[in-house]
């Protein structure tokens, strides 16, 4: 005999992976990056690579891991990388 739940886990769990792909591709948003600047009081405005550079030169050592991975490609110097990777 068929698990009545059977069919609701698999709808479930396809759900569940379509939106963690779609929030994969927006991560990097340009929305996030104010938000990161706003959460350490910094200037909201300019480009991505900016508010980059200005989080890791500013509250580089109080970056989550999640944070740092996400601004590390718009950092242009690789002594900031380094900086950034070395905690």
């Amino acid at each position: 005999m068929r698990n009545k739940y059977f069919g609701r886990k698999t709808l479930k769990n396809k759900r569940m992976k379509q939106r963690g792909i779609q929030t994969l591709k927006k991560k990097d948003s340009f929305a996030n990056f104010i938000k990161l600047a706003k959460k350490y009081k910094l200037v909201q405005s300019g480009s991505k690579k900016q508010i980059a550079e200005r989080l890791s030169a500013l509250r580089g050592k109080y970056l989550s891991k999640t944070e740092k991975k996400l601004i590390l490609p718009y950092l242009s110097n690789n002594v900031n990388k380094k900086l950034l990777l070395k905690d």
